[in-house]
């Protein structure tokens, strides 16, 4: 049985006006000015895709100095996100109902510090691949609203996204520092591999477990001890953490033909599964149908070979 949704949400978010922005794009271009009258901060860090909030108000407890702007498009994780910004008292997170697809048209160029992507939706399917926040048109849209030099952080705790997300940031001219924890198991490192292809491989910097330095240079927060409720959960159950840290190159040329880019990719997440899928020792997020009916059609065509061989 499905939860009931709570009545009257849009009459419950007017209750917390302080803490919405309800008319974003009229600031586009505005945005340092509208946030130091808030609450006399300069520097803004996007949390886009943010959930029930949880990542940024952790944040925020550590780095008052900072202003976190967190979107999402479901009304319900934005009540969820303000009942406990005002329960907490905190006064320098702000949040956006929005569609992350709009966001160039509510930031201008330069305007963001500092951006995070925290286990967004997968969206396994090669047909939704235009929904993925990690797609290179999103991506590109990011490295213009970013300050130059500035951070972005991507979390996630599939390995198929991480894979498609990795190959993304390079074909958009990101460079990019991957965690010193990622742990690739042994069915994924052939493919992470290919990703890492020869052609690619000048364009990631990967970071050594004694140069945290590299890792979060120049960025203006440091997050690496920031975990969420959702991610403690999701390692409970076995899941393991992929992150990275990305720069736009600005002299970079981005390659428009896809038969050039410098890192393969296949718009499926499912390709990015092993062919023996009994060997996932974790099922990504958004996969678990597909794996179960796929491990039962192997199934019942191996019981139907060993039929007919019987016969």
């Amino acid at each position: 049985m499905r939860a009931r949704k709570p009545k009257n949400v849009k009459q419950k978010l007017e209750a917390y006006n302080d803490l919405i922005i309800s008319n974003p794009k009229s600031l586009k271009g505005k945005w340092h000015k509208y946030i130091y009258e808030l609450c006399q901060v300069k520097n803004i860090v996007l949390d886009l895709g943010c959930g029930k909030g949880n990542f940024a108000l952790e944040a925020s407890k550590h780095n008052n100095d900072t202003a976190f702007i967190c979107i999402d498009y479901e009304a319900l994780c934005i009540l969820a996100a303000v009942k406990k910004t005002r329960d907490l008292n905190i006064n320098n997170v702000f949040f956006i109902q929005a569609n992350s697809l709009d966001i160039s048209e509510i930031f201008d160029d330069g305007e963001i510090d500092q951006m995070h992507l925290n286990f967004p939706t997968p969206q396994p399917k090669a047909r939704h691949e235009n929904l993925r926040l990690v797609n290179k048109e999103n991506l590109i849209n990011y490295s213009k609203i970013l300050k130059n030099n500035s951070c972005l952080y991507f979390k996630t705790d599939s390995i198929p996204l991480y894979l498609y997300a990795k190959s993304q940031f390079i074909n958009s001219c990101f460079c990019i520092y991957e965690s010193p924890n990622n742990c690739y198991d042994d069915v994924f490192k052939t493919m992470a591999s290919k990703i890492s292809s020869k052609n690619s491989k000048d364009a990631i910097l990967e970071c050594s477990k004694n140069s945290n330095d590299s890792y979060f240079l120049n960025n203006i927060i440091d997050t690496s001890e920031v975990f969420t409720e959702y991610e403690i959960k999701l390692q409970k159950k076995g899941a393991k953490i992929y992150s990275l840290c990305a720069r736009f190159n600005n002299n970079a040329n981005i390659q428009k033909d896809h038969s050039k880019l410098l890192s393969p990719y296949f718009a499926s997440l499912y390709d990015y599964l092993p062919s023996d899928l009994k060997t996932l020792k974790y099922v990504p997020y958004g996969m678990d149908e597909y794996v179960e009916n796929m491990l039962n059609k192997n199934a019942k065509n191996q019981s139907k070979n060993q039929q007919q061989q019987e016969n």
